[in-house]
């Protein structure tokens, strides 16, 4: 095994201004939240989500949420969702592109 700047392979990384595009918002305790089926704590660090802490949502199926701070730590290491295990950073940097063909623009400008 070998363990010098030669590797064939660099391990994807998120960038600063990937995890920026993630969705954060402050949880708030609602009837829905305080069914025992809704997840009500962090699944990084097991604590539970208090009212008013910023959670952080990831764009995997089943929009996993954690602690901001959590999954910022989470995200320097993987590009996978704690939960899931989808490859999050192909679908943040995906989302961000810019779509192809001009045709596309407009299309997207449209209201419903």
């Amino acid at each position: 095994l070998r363990v010098d700047g030669d590797c064939c392979h660099q391990v994807p990384r998120f960038t600063a201004a990937e995890i920026s595009q993630l969705r954060s918002f402050p949880f708030e305790l609602s009837g829905a939240a305080a069914d025992s089926s809704a997840r009500s704590e962090c699944a990084i660090c097991l604590c539970e989500f208090e009212s008013g802490q910023q959670l952080t949502a990831l764009p995997c199926a089943a929009a996993h949420a954690f602690h901001s701070e959590c999954v910022r730590g989470a995200l320097a290491a993987s590009v996978h969702c704690p939960l899931c295990r989808v490859d999050v950073r192909s679908l943040v940097v995906s989302a961000a592109a810019p779509s192809d063909g001009p045709a596309a623009a407009p299309a997207s400008r449209r209201s419903p």
